[in-house]
C-alpha cells in the first residue's frame, strides 16, 4: 500500500462508491473548501480534486508519513484543543500552519465548585472504555460518602447503594453542571464540557490510536489540571485519590477555556474558505 495513505484496501466496492459520489458532488457543487475529520485519504482526494482543504488534527503523536503528507496539502491545520495540548513530537512546521481551536464548547456558567465532593458524574464516550461496572461497583463501595451517576453506553448494572447507571442522555451538559467531580476520559468533547465549567477532573485515558487520550492525559497531568489516573485504583486507593481531587485549582484549568473559541473556529473557517 502507498505509503502516503492508512486506509487504501483494492477490490472494495463500497470504497469505489464513496470516492465516485464525493467526485460527482465536488464536480457539481464546486466547494470552496472541505474540511476534513481524521480521514488522511479523503483529504488527499479532495486536494486531487483541485478543492482547498483544511484538516482537522487530534491530538497525539501524528507524525507519521499519512498525516503529515494530509498536513502538507491542506490550506489549513485546524484543532480542537488549545495550543498548550500540543505534542512535543509534532514538527515546527506543522505547529506553524495550525490554528488551535481551544476547548469546543458552548461558555457555560457554573457554581463555585463545593468545599467537598458529594457527587461524582462518570461519562463514558461510544469509542469504547475499560471501566467496567464492577470495577465503578467497586469504587462507589470504598466512597459511601459519595453518589456515582454514570452516563453513557449500557452497562451491566452491579449493584452499591451509591451508584446508578443512567445510559445514554442527550443533555449531558446537565448533568456535567450537577457534577462536584467528573470522570471520564480524555476525549476533545468531555475535555472541552470540563474546561468551560472549571470542574473538578479524574482523568483515565482511554486507547485510542496515536495516543491520542494518553497525549492529552499527560499535559493534564503535566500541568495539574486533573487527577490522572494511569489504572483503575483499587478500592482503598480512592480515598487518596479523592484527597487530590480537592487540591485542585479549578481555574487553572478554565482559564484555557476561551468563551469565543467556538465563533473563531467558525470565522477562521471562512477565511480559508475565502482564500485567506
Amino acid at each position: 500500500m502507498p505509503e502516503a495513505f492508512h486506509y487504501a484496501p483494492v477490490d472494495v466496492a463500497g470504497i469505489r462508491r464513496r470516492m465516485s459520489l464525493l467526485a460527482a458532488w465536488i464536480d457539481t457543487n464546486d466547494p470552496a473548501l472541505i474540511v476534513t475529520d481524521v480521514s488522511v485519504e479523503i483529504a488527499l482526494f479532495a486536494r486531487l480534486m483541485g478543492v482547498r482543504t483544511a484538516v482537522m488534527r487530534l491530538a497525539g503523536a501524528r507524525t507519521d508519513v499519512p498525516h503529515l503528507e494530509a498536513f502538507r496539502s491542506a490550506a489549513s491545520i485546524l484543532t480542537p484543543f488549545p495550543s498548550a495540548f500540543e505534542s512535543s513530537e509534532t514538527p515546527q512546521w506543522v505547529r506553524d500552519k495550525t490554528f488551535y481551536g481551544g476547548f469546543l464548547a458552548p461558555p457555560a456558567v457554573t457554581a463555585a465548585p463545593s468545599t467537598e465532593a458529594r457527587r461524582v458524574v462518570v461519562v463514558l464516550g461510544s469509542g469504547g472504555t475499560r471501566i467496567s461496572s464492577a470495577a465503578l461497583a467497586s469504587a462507589a463501595n470504598a466512597t459511601p460518602r459519595m453518589d456515582w451517576h454514570v452516563y453513557g453506553p449500557a452497562l451491566p448494572a452491579v449493584p452499591a447503594p451509591n451508584l446508578t447507571f443512567h445510559g445514554w442522555r442527550p443533555d449531558i451538559a446537565n448533568a456535567i453542571d450537577e457534577a462536584d467531580v467528573v470522570v471520564g476520559g480524555a476525549g476533545d468533547g468531555l475535555l472541552a464540557e470540563v474546561a468551560t465549567r472549571g470542574k473538578r477532573f479524574i482523568c483515565f485515558p482511554e486507547d485510542r490510536p496515536f495516543d491520542e487520550q494518553v497525549d492529552k492525559a499527560r499535559t493534564l497531568a503535566r500541568l495539574g489540571l486533573a487527577v490522572v489516573l494511569e489504572g483503575w485504583p483499587d478500592p482503598e486507593g480512592w480515598v487518596d485519590v479523592f484527597r487530590k481531587v480537592g487540591s485542585l485549582n479549578t481555574e487553572r484549568l478554565r482559564a484555557l477555556a476561551d468563551p469565543h473559541a467556538v465563533a473563531a473556529f467558525a470565522a477562521k473557517i471562512e477565511s480559508v474558505a475565502a482564500g485567506a
